[in-house]
């Protein structure tokens, strides 16, 4: 298979809304910037054997990667305008495996409304790397940072916790007495992340500070209390579970800290003032989309800023928990 022949046959075809994409045949991409608005732009990598395996369906490894870059936009309430993808190709890559990888972006492409601009393509001896860069608009003032947690802010989470590490867990071979139907849940959770961008739009005229939940919950929380100065208290009985991960807790009490530091779960976690609750009522009900209160934010002492101590998880009765790790971080 030739570059340009792939450009041409599996990509180009997913730029044609955009007249500034050129059918990809230029080096570069112009894009109409609407009047009022801000460009955010964010990028993400997926590398095989380290976010999806060799053998996962190629539709679905698109979906992941595009979705993934689109939660950290949905996380800054930006709308997206366009995504370059960028693709180092192993001799295993064939044209089926290409035929499916671009009918997966072509699918979100239409269930987001975004659409391929530019990106690159090269031949690579060792993995497949897909790397997508995001563009999205954002009206001024409703741009939400990480660094604007306040003391007494209460703590939202999007969705349930926990779903894609342990789809992880089931693909890695380990085996979870829960039946079928939720093995099969967890599995798809973990392919096929669910950005959640209209919510992140919305909340950007209230919320003080938000993430996307990529390397857990408890060290996003910490990378936006670091960002903020402040510290967190995380009530480990509020963490919303699907009913799936309820069934793993029933059986064993160590599900917990794997739900609260595993990651992958790519759903929004912001802070609002306690004023704010209704509007966040609100959101979930019109979205159709669960929102947990799960703790507050409190002033960092200087013990806890220098000791990078930013979270304290707790019980219902009070009693604090001492985590192994506090979250995923890659490391060389």
């Amino acid at each position: 298979m030739k570059e340009f022949n792939i450009i041409n046959k599996y990509f180009a075809p997913l730029s044609t809304k955009v007249p500034g994409a050129f059918s990809l045949k230029d080096d570069a991409a112009i894009i109409n910037f609407p009047t009022g608005k801000k460009l955010v732009v964010t990028s993400d990598s997926c590398v095989e054997g380290i976010h999806f395996f060799k053998d996962d369906k190629p539709n679905l490894i698109a979906k992941k990667a595009l979705r993934s870059a689109l939660s950290d936009l949905a996380a800054k309430g930006g709308k997206p305008m366009g995504y370059m993808l960028s693709l180092a190709l192993p001799p295993h890559i064939n044209s089926a495996w290409l035929q499916s990888f671009s009918s997966g972006l072509k699918e979100d492409q239409d269930e987001f409304d975004i659409n391929l601009i530019g990106g690159d393509t090269s031949k690579s001896n060792y993995e497949l790397t897909v790397s997508i860069t995001v563009l999205g608009t954002v009206s001024d003032g409703l741009y939400v940072p990480r660094s604007g947690a306040l003391p007494g802010d209460r703590i939202y989470v999007t969705g349930t916790i926990g779903d894609s590490y342990y789809g992880l867990q089931i693909l890695n071979g380990k085996k979870f007495d829960i039946g079928e139907d939720h093995r099969n849940y967890l599995i798809d959770r973990y392919h096929v992340p669910k950005p959640r961008l209209a919510i992140g739009r919305a909340i950007g005229e209230f919320a003080h500070a938000s993430i996307d939940i990529s390397d857990g919950l408890v060290a996003d929380l910490g990378h936006i209390c670091e960002s903020s100065h402040q510290s967190a208290m995380l009530k480990l009985d509020f963490v919303p579970l699907s009913p799936a991960i309820k069934k793993l807790v029933d059986n064993s009490n160590e599900v917990y800290e794997k739900v609260i530091t595993g990651g992958c779960d790519y759903e929004l976690l912001f802070t609002v003032a306690p004023g704010d609750s209704e509007h966040v009522a609100f959101l979930a009900k019109r979205y159709n989309v669960e929102i947990t209160h799960i703790g507050h934010i409190a002033p960092a002492s200087d013990d806890d800023l220098a000791g990078k101590n930013y979270v304290k998880v707790v019980t219902s009765d009070g009693s604090a928990i001492k985590l192994k790790k506090n979250g995923y971080e890659h490391s060389w």
